[in-house]
């Protein structure tokens, strides 16, 4: 979070309005996506049949796509989902230990709290729409970590407790 206050300072210092204009260009193409990042990771949770680790929403192509990665089995498995027709493409795989060295494959296929919980948690606590989410890759206990966009274009961190379902402050 500091580091994304210090490069906004930078921005506003070295050509900031195109810099703020490209978050706000961000902020409009999440809201203005048909479908809700937790409508698209349960479209390709259940195509990729496994469980959420990563959603992101990418603005380019136009309208918009989210990049969903699914834990299937012990393999993680990344899909591309256009945000307005919901076309499913998958986009490659890679042993789940590549990302996921300290946390147990178990601890998320078990979770009681799943990445789309997270997600809504986040929205509701800040009041925006989700532009990111993953599982933390730094941990041995299950913690999400999800990007929301505020309406005034800001993002915010919140962390969630993938076994207690609480915002954590760190």
């Amino acid at each position: 979070m500091r580091l994304r206050a210090m490069i906004a300072a930078v921005a506003l210092v070295a050509g900031g309005p195109a810099a703020l204009a490209a978050e706000k260009a961000d902020a409009d193409a999440v809201a203005a996506a048909r479908l809700s990042m937790v409508q698209a990771i349960e479209v390709v949770a259940s195509e990729g049949k496994g469980d959420a680790v990563a959603a992101t929403f990418k603005k380019d192509p136009e309208p918009g796509a989210y990049e969903v990665t699914v834990l299937r089995e012990d393999t993680l498995v990344d899909y591309r989902l256009h945000a307005e027709t919901a076309a499913i493409a998958e986009q490659g795989r890679e042993a789940y230990g590549t990302r996921y060295a300290r946390l147990p494959a178990a601890a998320i296929r078990g979770a009681s709290l799943s990445l789309p919980m997270a997600i809504e948690a986040a929205e509701q606590r800040v009041g925006g729409k989700a532009a990111s989410a993953m599982v933390s890759p730094a941990t041995e206990k299950l913690r999400y970590i999800v990007e929301v966009l505020k309406e005034d274009g800001t993002i915010e961190e919140i962390k969630v407790d993938g076994a207690l379902g609480l915002i954590v402050k760190e």
